[in-house]
């Protein structure tokens, strides 16, 4: 039914799947199970893939709230964000989008309006939450783009000066937001808006894929994390300080520190081996540079104990 109404072709569609999303918890929900069985034992799934977290999720909704939720979320598309209104927002929302399991080549063939204009809004979604943290001047160019596909041409009538006061969040990413004031944001993106007047808004949004999906983290599905790391326990320098993001991908796991436009992959290539407990992925990786040594990716989830090891390593908790 949501592809019918996308206007999605039947190859397509079969990309794309339905997640059940509250707060800091995202399932795949799969063909056997009903959307009012999902709503209803929300509770016992969150404390089975997420008890460190109390529910604060409703254990039933009344038909009525369940329809306008399913109408409201279904063309949503969303990624895991570390922004606060997100996480704190338990409301159980239906979304349509991919996963992060399928190869950037086999998303390229997917050229249909319907699938563009998914991809693109999920895009939108990760440049704007700084998952996927880009300079300024790039910032712009996307959304010049974007305000081009949301308002269509300029009208220098009605787009003037503080016309983008009460939105600028929605296309500039926020770890950049408060580099300029808004009045220069707005004059840049006023600029970049221009270029695009006229433009078929089909291939405007195959542009900006274009633009994002050279980033070898495009595609990511992502995770908050924290380096606990003490700097006094290694012979050198950690790379990030505090909260990060933690993306993975075809391409290997990504750490991510916005802020400081900082980002480290790891390929898959270079993983020689992975563990997990309950509440602990470790992950181990070959150093690029000096083949014969090994450094460590600790992935430590809250409360959770974290593996030992002699070799070097960060420590990220989240």
């Amino acid at each position: 039914m949501a592809s019918e109404k996308l206007m999605l072709t039947l190859a397509s569609c079969q990309v794309f799947f339905l997640w059940g999303v509250a707060g800091n918890l995202e399932l795949l929900l799969y063909t056997h199970q009903t959307v009012s069985k999902v709503f209803q034992d929300w509770p016992v799934l969150e404390q089975r893939y997420n008890p460190q977290e109390s529910s604060n999720v409703a254990k039933t909704m009344s038909p009525k709230v369940l329809s306008r939720t399913i109408t409201k979320t279904l063309v949503k598309s969303r990624s895991f964000s570390s922004q606060a209104e997100e996480s704190e927002n338990c409301d159980i929302k239906l979304v349509f989008r991919t996963t992060s399991i399928i190869p950037l080549a086999e998303e390229r063939k997917y050229n249909d309006p319907g699938a563009v204009h998914l991809f693109y809004i999920q895009a939108v979604h990760n440049v704007i939450k700084s998952n996927y943290p880009c300079s300024e001047e790039t910032a712009v160019k996307l959304g010049g783009v974007q305000l081009q596909l949301t308002v269509g041409d300029r009208n220098t009538q009605v787009h003037k000066a503080g016309y983008l006061v009460e939105s600028l969040r929605s296309y500039i990413p926020g770890h950049l937001i408060g580099k300029k004031r808004p009045e220069e944001w707005e004059l840049l993106l006023f600029k970049e808006h221009d270029k695009h007047k006229g433009k078929d808004n089909h291939a405007l949004k195959l542009n900006y894929l274009e633009l994002v999906r050279q980033w070898a983290h495009y595609g990511c599905t992502f995770f908050k994390a924290q380096n606990v790391t003490q700097k006094d326990q290694h012979f050198f320098q950690q790379d990030f300080e505090g909260k990060v993001r933690i993306g993975v991908n075809e391409n290997g796991v990504h750490i991510i520190e916005p802020n400081k436009l900082k980002i480290v992959t790891y390929p898959w290539e270079i993983v020689v081996d992975w563990q997990s407990q309950k509440q602990t992925f470790f992950l181990e990786v070959e150093d690029e540079d000096r083949k014969q040594e090994k450094s460590v990716l600790n992935i430590k989830l809250p409360f959770g104990k974290s593996k030992k090891s002699t070799n070097e390593g960060i420590l990220f908790q989240g």
